[in-house]
């Protein structure tokens, strides 16, 4: 077994991130992160009555597993990669770490959710990984620049982004504005065409049991709510040594508006000591990282024991 009990992710990593991005934490909000704080309750307040009021009229108010695919099919196809070079533009969603808030895009975040993946794979040194829920690709495309000597696939239900994904795949190439916005040093721009790409649902992965080294998810859960049983089930048999999943856990989202938001949203109610029914013996979390103020996650790494 890997020793992964002294992983640490060095604070400055995170810190040069937002230098890129032009941000400057504080623990005094700043009029934008108040803001944009008080957008997100509005938004979560207005979603919260729409939803009693869709119950009230005897409405299904849960979305669909098939109603939630096509709202992200649309949005990986309009994810473009040129969106993800760093830039120093204000705005975006509120964020925090400990005491620390700031604003960040929603790529600034896939590059700070990307230096923990990175991190955690350095230290297992795997032959595969697996990333379950790929959306467009981002951080396989990344992560196999970084990684050239791990064979990566990806399984996305959505059109959009595994169309989006395999486009980029089949350029062989990693586009200049991804070598631009890694958030670690690329070793190689053609490894991207290595990449394995599958449309499937996580109901039933085609993978052989034990088949892969690691398994790994990241905030692709989050919208499996209502498979979750399924899915779990599925990327514990496909693993063969490691599951890896960066989440919003009930433990993450137990209280106040983030419980309401999970519940709103009707995101991932699965917990982390529930992994166990699995066969995931958990050997590392990461409960203090950073996340939207509005969603906790925590990254967790499990061995697959059979």
């Amino acid at each position: 077994m890997r020793n992964i009990e002294n992983l640490t992710i060095p604070r400055n990593r995170i810190d040069e991130i937002l230098a890129r991005y032009g941000i400057t934490a504080s623990t005094s909000p700043s009029t934008l992160w108040s803001a944009a704080w008080k957008a997100q309750k509005q938004k979560l307040w207005k979603a919260f009555f729409h939803k009693q009021l869709k119950r009230l009229r005897r409405k299904n108010s849960t979305n669909g597993q098939q109603e939630i695919l096509s709202a992200y099919s649309a949005q990986w196809q309009k994810k473009v990669f040129s969106r993800y070079e760093p830039k120093t533009t204000p705005g975006g969603a509120p964020w925090e770490w400990g005491d620390l808030k700031w604003t960040i895009s929603n790529e600034g975040g896939a590059a700070i959710r990307l230096v923990y993946l990175e991190e955690v794979l350095r230290n297992l040194n795997p032959a595969s990984v697996l990333e379950v829920g790929a959306g467009n690709g981002i951080n396989l495309l990344m992560l196999a620049s970084r990684f050239p000597e791990i064979s990566f696939a990806g399984v996305e239900p959505t059109e959009g982004g595994f169309r989006t994904a395999q486009a980029a795949i089949q350029e062989g190439v990693l586009p200049e504005s991804l070598v631009q916005f890694a958030p670690f040093a690329v070793q190689s721009t053609s490894s991207v065409a290595g990449i394995r790409m599958v449309q499937e649902s996580a109901q039933k992965l085609s993978f052989p049991t034990a088949s892969v080294d690691v398994v790994m998810t990241s905030l692709a859960l989050e919208q499996m709510e209502q498979i979750r049983h399924e899915a779990l089930t599925e990327i514990a048999r496909v693993a063969k040594d490691w599951v890896v999943m960066l989440e919003p856990f009930k433990e993450v989202n137990s209280k106040g508006l983030k419980r309401l938001y999970v519940d709103t949203y009707d995101y991932f109610q699965g917990a982390i000591s529930e992994l166990k029914d699995y066969g995931m013996q958990v050997e590392k979390i990461y409960f203090d990282m950073p996340h939207k103020s509005i969603l906790g996650t925590a990254l967790v790494i499990a061995r697959r024991v059979r």
